[in-house]
């Protein structure tokens, strides 16, 4: 488990909020008008929710049927959507890549996310 933390920090914590707030959104520092944030809020969550069954369909096929999923694309929306309020509101990239990691920390150890993705229960994973 302590593997998996570690792993889904980097890998989507960082990595997809480096690129889908940080690289994609105006500094919140920055005096840009709501329309501008609004606007590239829409466009970051758009290809964030776009991105995952994109994940599944080439890098990560075991997550095609989860990532392709209706609902886990609205949860998806609703997790990047957050992710995008507290940037903005927080000017740090840190709160959400914390908010992101501990969803899908959460998700994957105690709702069985995990075992959606590889047909196995985490504490099984070194047995």
């Amino acid at each position: 488990m302590l593997r998996i933390a570690i792993t889904t920090f980097f890998f989507p914590g960082v990595s997809e909020e480096v690129f889908f707030r940080a690289l994609l959104l105006p500094v919140p520092d920055e005096m840009v008008s709501m329309q501008h944030s609004g606007l590239w809020g829409a466009i970051a969550l758009s290809l964030f929710v776009i991105y995952h069954p994109l994940n599944g369909l080439s890098f990560f096929p075991k997550g095609r049927t989860t990532f392709t999923n209706p609902l886990f694309l609205l949860l998806a929306a609703g997790l990047g959507g957050i992710c995008t309020i507290v940037y903005f509101h927080s000017a740090s990239l840190w709160v959400p890549v914390m908010v992101h990691w501990l969803v899908v920390l959460i998700w994957l150890i105690w709702l069985g996310g995990y075992a959606q993705l590889y047909q196995r229960h985490p504490s099984t994973e070194d047995k």
